[in-house]
Order: structure tokens, then C-alpha cells, then sequence
């Protein structure tokens, strides 16, 4: 196992931040609990009737002209991406954060076939420019100070080492926008994967993943089998998955929004070179278009 010098004042200053703005969020829906509860339910019930809802989900994305491939492990997810790259002849990729290529080391993979691979994600891609592997599911540089990033950019992309913040996000901006336009494969998760519709559904609060998933000419999801769910999202999944990931609550608005993401899913990636969905054991499930 690596272990990192990670500081304690950065951990420390996240955690308590992180606490409070779940309390926060929490306090601010008296229906919390019976939301969590409506969460528990979809999931469970999509569970019990998994094979079912795969098969279902596999003949409505191929019919709007997609591929599924299902995966033994790890090892099997990170050839067949590679394979599906190559067929399309990508050579750059962005990404989003997705724990299941993190667990299958997809990264390294990729990059010792040749291929450039950029996160997205503004965590993400400290840690990837400073060679390590997130810390925390959501916060995956929540152990970094503004000052080690400051630095850190300061190296890579030759900013001023003393940037605060609202600089340090420019220079990032900036590198990941170049990244997004240039590249051929955009490669993410998922938050659900809709049976009925055949359709994936992905929520975000900074928009690098709209960016991944509709710039480059071929789209890969790497998603876990869990990730199913027989019908359209509800409002309670939605708003239990903005608390518990990002300890924020989401205006009605917003879940309008992602709704109309989702639908967009449905016919953008119609027309690019093709849309591939590889599924695994554990749920390595991918989709590319």
C-alpha cells in the first residue's frame, strides 16, 4: 500500500467543512428521511429484477444504434476500452471522475498504449498531476492545500506560485478547455443507468462532464450493474444523490436540467461514430458514442 505525506491542517479543515455542509443540507429537508427511504426502495426493487432491467436496457440503447459488451474483470474492461478506442482511431481522451476506472487502473492502461488521458474533473486532475490516487471518493484532492496546488500548477502549467484560488481555477479552466476541444474519446461514469429508455443518467456540479460526454466524436461510460434502475429517475433520487455527494440540495430547477441532460443523452449520442456500453461482473458496465 503507498502512503502519501498528506497534511493534516488540509484533512482536517475539508472534514469539518464537509460535516457542516451536510448538516446543512440535511436540516434544510424536513423529508429527508422518507427521501432517503424512497432512494433505498428504487434501488432495492431494481435489484431484485437486475436481469430483467439489463436486458432491457441492452435492446433500447442498441436500438438507437448502440453496443453493449459485458466484462469478466477488470482486466477484460480495460482491453475492450482500449479496443473500442482503437476501432475509432482516438488517440486523446478526457474523463470525468469515475471510481470503477480508478479500481481497474484504466489510466495506466491507456497510457502505456500511447494514448493521452486527461481528468476532467478539477480534483482529479491535481492528483493527476501530482501522481497519486484520490483520497476521498468525492473530494479526491480534499487533502491538498490551496498552497500545494498552488505549486503544483506553478510546475505544470507555469502559473504564479502564489495564485489564491479564484486564479488557481482560471489556469485549470483554461488547460481542461483546450484538453475537451481536442480531444477524440471522452470516457465517464454514471449515476443511473435507465432501463426503459436506455439512456444514462450523469449529475454534476462543475460541467466537465457535459464536456467529456458531448465534445469528443466517441463517448465511453464505465458503469457497475448496480448502477440500473427500471424507469426514469424520481425527484427523490435526485435530491438524495445531490446530499449525500456533494452536500447540497437541489432545486427543483436543477433537476429539471438533469432530466433534460438525460433526454439530450438520448439523441446526441445518436450521431456520433457509435455508442458502446461494456458491462462487468461487478459492474463494469461501459458505453461509448
Amino acid at each position: 500500500m503507498e502512503w502519501y505525506p498528506w497534511g493534516p491542517e488540509a484533512l482536517e479543515r475539508a472534514n469539518t467543512s464537509f460535516q457542516e455542509a451536510r448538516a446543512s443540507a440535511v436540516e434544510s429537508m424536513p423529508d429527508w428521511e422518507e427521501l432517503r427511504q424512497r432512494g433505498h426502495e428504487i434501488k432495492q426493487r431494481a435489484i431484485d429484477n437486475l436481469p430483467d432491467a439489463l436486458d432491457t436496457f441492452e435492446e433500447n440503447i442498441r436500438s438507437r444504434g448502440g453496443e453493449v459488451h459485458y466484462c469478466e474483470d477488470g482486466a477484460s474492461a480495460r482491453d475492450t476500452i482500449l479496443s473500442i478506442i482503437r476501432s475509432h482511431k482516438g488517440s486523446s481522451v478526457t474523463k470525468s471522475k469515475s471510481m470503477v476506472t480508478e479500481e481497474i487502473a484504466l489510466n495506466d492502461h491507456l497510457e502505456a498504449a500511447g494514448l493521452s488521458v486527461i481528468e476532467g474533473d478539477l480534483g482529479e486532475y491535481i492528483i493527476q498531476l501530482a501522481g497519486e490516487h484520490p483520497s476521498h471518493i468525492v473530494a479526491p484532492a480534499i487533502h491538498k492545500s490551496r498552497e500545494e496546488v498552488a505549486e503544483l500548477f506553478h510546475e505544470h502549467l507555469g502559473s504564479d506560485p502564489g495564485a489564491d484560488i479564484p486564479e488557481l481555477t482560471r489556469v485549470a479552466r483554461r488547460a481542461l478547455r483546450e484538453a475537451f476541444l481536442s480531444a477524440d474519446v471522452g470516457i465517464s461514469g454514471a449515476n443511473f443507468v435507465v432501463a426503459e429508455t436506455g439512456t444514462i443518467v450523469l449529475v454534476e456540479n462543475e460541467g466537465n462532464i457535459r464536456m467529456s460526454t458531448t465534445v469528443p466524436r466517441l463517448h465511453i461510460a464505465v458503469v457497475g450493474i448496480e448502477k440500473v434502475v427500471p424507469r426514469r429517475l424520481s425527484r427523490a433520487a435526485v435530491e438524495t444523490l445531490a446530499i449525500i455527494a456533494y452536500h447540497q440540495p437541489i432545486t427543483r430547477a436543477e433537476i429539471e436540467e438533469v432530466s433534460h441532460i438525460a433526454h439530450c443523452h438520448e439523441f446526441i449520442q445518436g450521431f456520433p461514430d457509435g455508442y458502446d456500453t461494456i458491462v462487468g461482473e461487478r459492474g463494469v458496465k461501459l458505453s461509448g458514442g
